[in-house]
């Protein structure tokens, strides 16, 4: 299993559409097919602080996401943001 951890920055004004946009792929994203399970968090100490966990059951998989309308959205949040997103990949051992 492939692990993506996005960490999202939101403006604290923008905090309601950021959470909505997300909640919004993450039910898209396991009916698809590929992905296996999607996740939004709140940071504990920060609320305008988010992190999207992905897990993907292939590489491909995965690399088709990198491509798809999904992540446009996400980047298209970009605006709304404090800061750029942070993206991370890792294996499930």
């Amino acid at each position: 299993m492939i692990i993506t951890t996005i960490k999202i920055h939101g403006r604290a004004e923008k905090r309601k559409e950021i959470v909505q946009t997300i909640k919004g792929l993450t039910e898209q994203l396991t009916k698809d097919g590929g992905c296996v399970k999607a996740d939004l968090y709140q940071d504990l100490d920060d609320k305008d602080t988010f992190y999207f966990m992905e897990e993907w059951q292939t590489r491909k998989a995965l690399e088709m996401h990198k491509t798809s309308k999904y992540m446009a959205v996400l980047f298209g949040l970009e605006t709304l943001l404090a800061e750029s997103l942070e993206i991370n990949y890792g294996v499930k051992l």
